[in-house]
């Protein structure tokens, strides 16, 4: 089969073509994802931008080293998380991801952030982490002692991300939360959230 310069050029437009929109409906879908997950990009946010909601102990605010978000269990917020892996606070600060086992939770972690979908966590288990200036996030209301909750609810009809913190608890871990954490701690409207 012979095959000329406007068959070439032809062929080639329509595999760009093609490639652009598979890209498009690649990003379209990523882009859908995560507002079917607004939790997920909730905590995420907070996380990427911690220094201006949590201040730590002298212990853990060593800025050469990264700041350390220990990840336990497996939900659809693993990968949201997965993304935060060697980027960088607003202050240039590196975050480090890892994932640990319950029976191991590591003491020098900045944020444990447990996956709603994990039930291998004990009371006994998070008591070990007592005193060592850890904030404890979860996705979903489990029955633990946790820092901060992030749940999606219901309410009239309405689906809204809620955000509880428990000061006490931070408190006892001498975890200074600022003014701004403690207004974003209620009721946000997914719409609002999506768009920022």
């Amino acid at each position: 089969m012979l095959v000329d310069d406007n068959t070439v050029e032809s062929m080639t437009t329509w595999r760009i073509i093609t490639f652009s929109v598979l890209l498009t409906l690649a990003a379209s879908t990523a882009n859908s994802d995560s507002k079917t997950d607004p939790v997920n990009e909730q905590i995420a946010s907070l996380i990427a931008d911690i220094d201006s909601h949590v201040k730590w102990p002298d212990a853990k605010t060593d800025m050469d080293k990264p700041f350390f978000v220990a990840m336990l269990g497996k939900s659809s917020l693993t990968t949201r998380i997965k993304e935060l892996n060697r980027t960088k606070l607003p202050d240039g600060r590196e975050i480090k991801v890892r994932f640990v086992r319950a029976e191991l939770l590591p003491s020098n972690a900045h944020i444990l952030v447990v996956a709603a979908a994990d039930d291998k966590l004990s009371p006994r288990q998070l008591e070990k982490l007592k005193g060592t200036g850890t904030l404890t996030v979860t996705a979903g209301a489990i029955d633990l002692p946790i820092i901060l909750r992030v749940d999606q609810v219901e309410i009239g009809g309405k689906t809204e991300v809620r955000m509880s913190l428990d000061l006490k608890l931070a408190a006892a871990e001498h975890l200074e939360v600022t003014q701004k954490l403690k207004k974003l701690a209620v009721t946000t409207d997914i719409e609002d959230m999506t768009k920022r």
